[in-house]
């Protein structure tokens, strides 16, 4: 966790965004990655974001894995108009969405 939390520093940088992508690397068990969680209660009005839980246990994500997952829910985002997904896991090239 980052403590103390910057929030206010959080929303006056992504602040009225139309979609935010929180990556994590780890996950807290029976939840959702360490970070989402944090980011969605200091982002007010909610904009649509996607918790992404990619690299645990040390596996590399490539920036061309990070531009694959921002490209998918971009599309998504611009067919629905709203996304929001707690948790989804990238691993291995594959997107494994276990949560809605």
């Amino acid at each position: 966790y980052v403590r103390p939390f910057p929030a206010e520093e959080l929303r006056e940088s992504i602040g009225g965004k139309k979609l935010v992508l929180v990556f994590d690397r780890s996950v807290s068990t029976g939840s959702t990655g360490q970070l989402f969680p944090e980011v969605a209660a200091a982002l007010d009005p909610r904009p649509s974001m996607v918790g992404v839980v990619a690299g645990v246990g040390g596996v590399d994500v490539a920036p061309e894995d990070f531009a694959k997952i921002v490209a998918r829910f971009a599309a998504e985002y611009e067919e629905r108009g709203h996304v929001f997904r707690r948790m989804v896991w990238y691993h291995a090239g594959r997107l494994l969405e276990l949560a809605p």
